[in-house]
């Protein structure tokens, strides 16, 4: 018997870690990937552009937990990919692209010499990005770039390695490559646990602010732990969405951003921050008021102490972290905060009340009417999906996502691609008209591949986020009207069942849950204008 080859020991060593899908295009330079398939090696979803890779790794590793891999060919093939890692870098993602390179035997150290797909130097696109960057050259050289790529990738801090191989080097023997099971969690110092429960004991108001490193962690339950613990409420993150299931009465559920949420927040004497950076949007560009005194639990210093300086920071994983911490604050047995529930009722009542915003509300409303709690949301950058990745309730993590970490336009239709064929679907991928048209090419995939997404379309003529910027600006509407295809005809050319739907009404939400039923491919397009929210910046003031 041969010995395999390097392209079959690696689709080996990742079935062995537990990857039973990877997502790829094939290019002239790593068809050896497609070659080596076969019983007990992952398959290949096959989507239509190198970027689509890349978002449906990141969407796969966001939902499930685990690693997301992506196989891009070289060159362009590889260039494609690198918006959509940037975004998986910005988010944390735990996501692996392999690209081919081209063969050892034609490059010339020192020049190119315009070989097919050939770059000076093609790994250096990816390193202001990646978390680490390996460039194999040889069989033996790939079997620890593999190993060590894997375990960089999955360590917390968590985020996106690039590995590219010489096309003639995978189709060589290979040996075998072994990659270390689970996961090291860095483990909180007894000095830090100390420090933070005396900042916290010294506090008479506690709020906890969850962020996309608690989700990561899987620490939902100690994050719930700690609030019931203080008698804390909790603010979430967009990357903290979920980390408390929707009923949890400590749950603030609605974002800072709500005057009422920051004013709660600011009257706050500490916050506790579990797994966040503090970014930009979440905190209107580090303006939000808040608390005087900060404890800061974050795996990564650097990460935690950018923007805002913690009274103490806790250098650990989160779970480990408030597993040690829990115990040794003391208990609180009543609330300093208002009802929960009920001031969440009275804000969104308050949004449905404002005419400008109503329809907005109801179209949040239908989603959760409409779409399982258990089934998956994937949110791109539109209006109508920044008003549910913000305001929906959500009962568990990682059921929803979104590219706020980079702001990529056109992630949601190839990131749902990620979990819906992991088994974890209905999923629901809210896109505008605009960005729907950056990856219409992922219709045919999922028609192909069978996979149970729904794509609602909100389509309100343009780049509508936009507009609303310029009407803002008192600038002159340039650029964001769009002419755009009839959607449902669209949809039925891919043999998708398209559903159209002229404004918000009361059927939208039997329309999503009939369509979560089908678990098919499906389009629901949704002709309607509405305003952002006011976690948009020209809304932070209002």
């Amino acid at each position: 018997m041969s010995t395999p080859t390097v392209a079959a020991r690696i689709l080996d060593a990742l079935a062995a870690l537990g990857v039973d899908r990877v997502f790829g295009l094939p290019g002239v330079h790593n068809l050896p990937f497609w070659r080596e398939l076969g019983p007990g090696r992952p398959s290949i979803i096959g989507v239509r552009h190198e970027q689509a890779t890349v978002y449906a790794a990141d969407g796969a590793a966001r939902a499930s937990g685990g690693l997301g891999v992506a196989l891009t060919t070289t060159g362009p093939g590889a260039a494609n990919a690198a918006g959509a890692f940037g975004e998986a870098w910005s988010s944390c993602s735990p996501v692996l692209v392999i690209a081919s390179e081209i063969p050892t035997r034609l490059r010339k150290p020192g020049s190119t010499r315009r070989v097919l797909h050939e770059c000076r130097d093609q790994a250096a696109i990816f390193e202001p990005l990646a978390k680490a960057v390996y460039r194999p050259r040889t069989p033996q050289e790939v079997g620890a770039a593999v190993r060590d790529a894997v375990t960089t990738a999955l360590a917390f801090p968590r985020g996106p390695v690039y590995l590219d191989i010489p096309t003639d080097v995978l189709d060589l023997p290979g040996p075998q490559i072994v990659i270390p099971p689970g996961v090291t969690r860095p483990a909180p110092t007894a000095e830090q646990i100390a420090a933070a429960a005396a900042e916290i004991d010294a506090a008479e108001r506690v709020i906890v602010w969850a962020g996309g490193g608690a989700i990561q962690s899987g620490a939902s339950a100690q994050v719930g732990a700690l609030a019931r613990r203080l008698c804390a409420p909790v603010l979430t993150t967009y990357a903290g969405r979920g980390v408390l299931p929707a009923d949890d009465p400590y749950l603030v559920g609605l974002p800072p951003h709500e005057p009422e949420v920051a004013k709660l927040l600011e009257s706050a004497d500490l916050m506790v921050a579990v797994g966040s950076d503090f970014d930009g949007i979440a905190t209107k560009n580090w303006s939000m008021p808040r608390p005087p005194r900060l404890v800061a639990v974050n795996c990564d210093p650097a990460d935690a102490s950018k923007d805002y300086q913690p009274d103490v920071l806790v250098v650990a994983d989160a779970a480990t972290a408030l597993d040690e911490l829990i115990p040794a604050v003391r208990a609180r047995t009543a609330s300093w905060a208002p009802e929960l529930p009920a001031l969440r009722s009275r804000i969104r009542a308050d949004i449905r009340a404002d005419s400008r915003t109503t329809t907005a509300m109801e179209l949040v409303e239908a989603v959760e009417a409409g779409w399982p709690r258990d089934g998956r949301i994937v949110n791109d950058m539109a209006i109508g999906a920044y008003w549910v990745n913000a305001y929906a309730d959500i009962y568990g993590p990682r059921r929803i996502q979104c590219p706020i970490g980079w702001g990529t336009l056109g992630y949601a239709l190839p990131a749902a691609i990620g979990p819906a064929s992991d088994g974890q679907g209905p999923v629901l991928a809210i896109v505008g008209d605009g960005g729907m048209m950056f990856a219409l090419g992922e219709l045919a995939t999922i028609v192909q591949e069978r996979l149970p997404i729904t794509v609602l379309v909100v389509d309100d003529g343009g780049y509508g986020m936009l507009r609303y910027d310029q009407i803002h600006d008192g600038d002159e509407e340039r650029g964001v009207d769009l002419h755009g295809p009839d959607f449902a005809q669209l949809a039925a050319s891919f043999g998708i069942t398209a559903i159209r739907r002229d404004c918000v009404d009361a059927g939208l939400g039997a329309v999503l849950a009939e369509c979560a039923e089908a678990k098919e491919p499906r389009l629901v397009w949704l002709r309607q204008k509405l305003i952002p929210p006011r976690t948009t910046s020209p809304r932070w003031n209002d």
